[in-house]
């Protein structure tokens, strides 16, 4: 299972908008200790928390958690060359749990389904 990407795009965000943690820590009502501990990935925010930070930030849930509901034709390409390089390898198991994962990780990819 693939790491959540949740502190890097909190601390991103935060940058973004040029406030510091303890602004943040504020406004969502916790302590600055918190989140440096999601910036540095240490703890994830509690799942009650992301519609207020996501409120915050004026974004999605689905941006904070990093998650991605179409590729781009760039990114296929490379997934695709990917699972291509291991069918060649011989290693058919080790390809098609490989693609099996990007197919659960990226469900609404029409052309990884293919």
């Amino acid at each position: 299972m693939e790491k959540l990407l949740i502190g890097e795009v909190i601390y991103r965000l935060r940058k973004e908008k040029a406030i510091t943690q303890e602004q943040l820590a504020n406004f969502i009502g916790i302590s600055t200790a918190a989140v440096s501990k999601w910036e540095s990935g240490t703890s994830y925010p509690d799942i009650t928390l992301l519609p207020v930070i996501a409120t915050f930030f004026n974004v999605t849930i689905d941006t904070l958690l990093n998650f991605k509901i179409q590729l781009s034709d760039e990114e296929v390409m490379d997934i695709f060359n990917k699972c291509e390089k291991l069918f060649s390898s011989g290693d058919l198991d080790k390809a098609i749990d490989k693609s099996k994962k990007y197919i659960i990780k990226y469900p609404s990819s029409y052309y990884l389904k293919l």
